[in-house]
């Protein structure tokens, strides 16, 4: 519709705007669910498409037309009504109620119910409506009127800098995100519901990271690493390394993390060592998990049963190709080598890591000292066997030239002494003739 707005006249749009809308109005009149369902579709695109075409602070027009002939009265009590086998038909009723009063006052009637459910919306694990709920809440936050109610109800901000983190620190949004976490089980997680976490954990602060911890960020976190879906696991382990990177932050060198005891208690090592020995497709989530256990065990001897695969595993991350891997694989190793059992075999390691870079380099000169011989043997019998052919060519061209000259001197050979026999006859019978005349001549001498 942004599309039909910028490159049709306004008088041929204007059309196409009645005819939709009047399509949609009686749609959302009839009693088949699914004719209401698809209308209300509608609805949401034409004024979703409408506000982003506006632009930011500016209404939509269509407010004005909706409350004369009954539509928004229409929307509301489809908004309003709770027997609808589908709850989809609530939902988009919700976002088409927002998007009609963008940058405009709610009324008090509709301000708490409206923008509460479209907070809830956020969460619904339903791919296409938290972002439509998202979008009607940013429409309904160009009103200032607007701001305390979705501030107050929101617990999904998207966190773009360090006031707003500090804001959802304050005002108890993290304490509400914690909460959900701890309540919605791993299976019906989904990505959208951790980004926001994400962000504030991106952004915020060492101290606001272990303000985090003190909250009681780490227990839904690691309850919802039951997850089977690898992009959601990987998420929050990433998270997870980001605030448990806090505390070997503030810790001593040479002191263990103070999250070490705790993790162990509650069997969460053991969770983070099943990742870690997992099978996935995705094989970071691995690499994240050995990460992780190598932030816990700052300073601090490795279990024999498992200790040298971890170790083995990070130090193999150095070369890896995402930077982000490589400085959290560096860390940990640094952080494993407090504990002085760990450093001789560390400085084994880097003695094996340093003669195997050696050996490689001589491998890889090596091989390309191989190909280039390989290159010119191949160039060299490439050339050969072109000069072989074109001898072959040559000699069969000879062959076949000395067989047309021998054919040729055959037929000439055959022809050739009949001639000759006629001529030699011819001059036989000549001398014979001239014999004769000789004799006669002779006898009449």
């Amino acid at each position: 519709m942004v599309f039909v707005e910028e490159f049709v006249d306004e008088k041929r749009f204007q059309i196409i705007q009645e005819f939709v809308l009047n399509w949609a109005k009686e749609s959302i009149n009839n009693e088949d669910e699914l004719i209401m369902w698809n209308a209300l579709k509608v609805y949401q695109r034409f004024l979703s498409s409408l506000g982003e075409f506006k632009g930011d602070g500016k209404f939509i027009t269509l407010k004005e037309k909706f409350e004369k002939d009954g539509t928004l009265e229409k929307l509301i009590k489809i908004f309003s009504y709770q027997g609808y086998k589908d709850k989809v038909i609530n939902e988009n009723a919700s976002a088409c109620i927002s998007y009609i009063f963008k940058a405009i006052p709610l009324t008090l009637e509709l301000r708490g119910p409206v923008i509460e459910y479209l907070k809830y919306l956020t969460f619904i694990p339903y791919i296409y409506m938290p972002p439509r709920a998202l979008v009607g809440l940013a429409y309904l936050a160009e009103c200032k009127e607007n701001h305390d109610q979705i501030l107050a109800a929101s617990d999904v901000l998207i966190i773009d800098n360090i006031g707003s983190v500090q804001y959802a620190f304050n005002e108890g949004i993290v304490d509400e995100l914690i909460s959900f976490f701890n309540r919605i089980p791993a299976k019906d997680v989904r990505s959208y519901h951790i980004l926001p976490i994400f962000d504030i954990v991106n952004t915020s602060s060492t101290l606001e990271r272990n303000v985090l911890i003190e909250k009681g960020i780490l227990k839904p976190l690691l309850k919802l690493m039951e997850s089977e879906n690898e992009a959601i696991l990987k998420q929050l382990i990433i998270i997870f390394i980001q605030i448990i990177s806090s505390t070997v932050e503030i810790a001593d060198d040479g002191k263990p993390n103070p999250l070490y005891d705790q993790m162990g208690k509650d069997g969460n090592l053991d969770k983070l060592h099943k990742i870690f020995h997992n099978q996935y497709k995705d094989k970071e989530i691995n690499s994240y998990a050995a990460i992780a256990i190598g932030y816990l065990f700052k300073s601090i001897t490795f279990p024999t049963e498992f200790g040298s695969d971890i170790i083995n595993h990070i130090k193999q991350k150095i070369s890896h190709m995402y930077q982000f891997i490589v400085e959290n694989a560096l860390t940990a190793l640094a952080l494993i080598a407090e504990c002085q059992v760990q450093v001789y075999q560390l400085k084994k390691w880097i003695e094996e890591f340093n003669e195997n870079v050696l050996k490689k380099k001589k491998d890889e000169k090596k091989k390309k000292k191989e190909k280039q011989l390989e290159e010119q043997e191949n160039a060299y019998q490439i050339h050969t066997i072109g000069n072989e052919q074109k001898e072959e060519e040559r000699n069969n061209n000879t062959v076949e030239k000395k067989k047309e000259i021998t054919e040729d001197s055959k037929q000439q050979f055959e022809q050739k002494p009949v001639e000759e026999d006629g001529e030699d006859s011819t001059k036989i019978i000549d001398q014979n003739s001239d014999s004769e005349a000789y004799g006669k001549d002779k006898t009449k001498i």
